[in-house]
C-alpha cells in the first residue's frame, strides 16, 4: 500500500479568507483535478441523510475531497475509473501530513470523515469506501487513534493523533 507516490500537490493561497476553511489541489496523470478541503466551521456532513453530531467541546477538522474537473466525471463524489486509488490516498495522506507539518491545523489533532456511498449502499452504515480509508488509515497513520462515531457500523470516523505524532511528521522532513 505504501509504495504508491504521491501526487505533487499545492496549498490553494484563496483557502486562507477564513482560519476555519483550508483547500489543496492536485491534478492526476489523467487530468483529473481534486480539491482536498479542511474545514472546522460548518461540520456538516456532505451526505445530508446522515446527522454529523459530534460532542460540542470537541474541535476537530472534517476532511472531503472531491473532483473538480475532469474528463468523463459526472459530479464530485463519483467514481473517476482511473484505476489509481491508492495514489489518491497517498496523495491526501500527504496533504494531511503537511496541513499538520506547516502548522495550517491550529495545534488540532482531530479529523473527521466519511466514504461516500457507492449505488446501491445504505448511507446509514459503514460503506465500502469507509472500510478502505479506515484500513489505509491504520496503514498510513498507525499512531492514530481511530473511531467510528456512532458505533463500529458508522460511516462517520474520527482519527486523533497523539501529540507525539505531530512531532514524527514534522521530523520526517528534516531529514
Amino acid at each position: 500500500i505504501r509504495s504508491a507516490t504521491p501526487l505533487n500537490f499545492w496549498f490553494a493561497e484563496t483557502s486562507g479568507e477564513t482560519p476555519d476553511y483550508k483547500e489543496y489541489r492536485f491534478i492526476t496523470e489523467g487530468d483529473i483535478d481534486y480539491m482536498v478541503i479542511f474545514d472546522r466551521d460548518t461540520k456538516l456532513s456532505y451526505n445530508k441523510d446522515i446527522p454529523s453530531d459530534p460532542p460540542e467541546d470537541d474541535d476537530y477538522w472534517d476532511i472531503h475531497y472531491r473532483v473538480v474537473s475532469g474528463p468523463n466525471t459526472r459530479g464530485a463524489f463519483e467514481l473517476t475509473d482511473e484505476g489509481r486509488p491508492m495514489q489518491i490516498f497517498a496523495t491526501v495522506a500527504a496533504i494531511v501530513k503537511d496541513f499538520i507539518r506547516t502548522g495550517k491545523n491550529d495545534g488540532v489533532r482531530s479529523f473527521q470523515f466519511e466514504g461516500t456511498d457507492k449505488d446501491g449502499e445504505n448511507p446509514r452504515e459503514i460503506t465500502s469506501r469507509t472500510r478502505i480509508y479506515k484500513i489505509l488509515l491504520k496503514e498510513y497513520v498507525p499512531q492514530a487513534e481511530i473511531t467510528s462515531l456512532g458505533g463500529p457500523e458508522s460511516n462517520r470516523i474520527q482519527f486523533v493523533l497523539p501529540p507525539e505524532a505531530i512531532l514524527r511528521v514534522e521530523d520526517e522532513d528534516s531529514e
